[in-house]
């Protein structure tokens, strides 16, 4: 077990528990849900990454970034929705979630809060 701050490209917005099996030394590409929706899905369901909503060939071999904000969905939903695609990790942005540390298992899965979420949708659209 490693902890360690969330300091892929946050420049220190949270701390976490990291189970990954994620590389240290590797670049992995981000994506936002909204930037992986299906030609037919709901853009506010990509967003906040429901099930059958995102591409699976745009979400594999990326962590993606799911909204949470208003959205009913866990993060271990989530989770599921982003692993059964091939994606490598997710950050889950909502408020409801992240007041204790969670266990997601080996996949690499952080929460922030929406405070937050600016700083790392910068950088998202920054490197389109």
């Amino acid at each position: 077990m490693e902890s360690n701050k969330t300091n892929i490209f946050f420049n220190n917005l949270g701390e976490a528990i990291n189970f990954s099996p994620l590389s240290k030394s590797a670049d992995y590409p981000l994506i936002t849900g909204e930037s992986a929706k299906t030609t037919t899905a709901d853009l506010d369901e990509a967003r906040q990454c429901h099930p059958n909503s995102l591409d699976k060939n745009k979400v594999k071999g990326t962590i993606v970034v799911c909204d949470g904000i208003d959205d009913l969905q866990t993060t271990n939903g989530k989770i599921n929705t982003v692993q059964d695609l091939g994606g490598l990790g997710l950050v889950h942005i909502t408020d409801k979630e992240g007041a204790v540390a969670n266990s997601y298992g080996d996949f690499p899965a952080t929460v922030i809060r929406s405070k937050d979420a600016s700083t790392i949708l910068q950088y998202v659209n920054s490197t389109r």
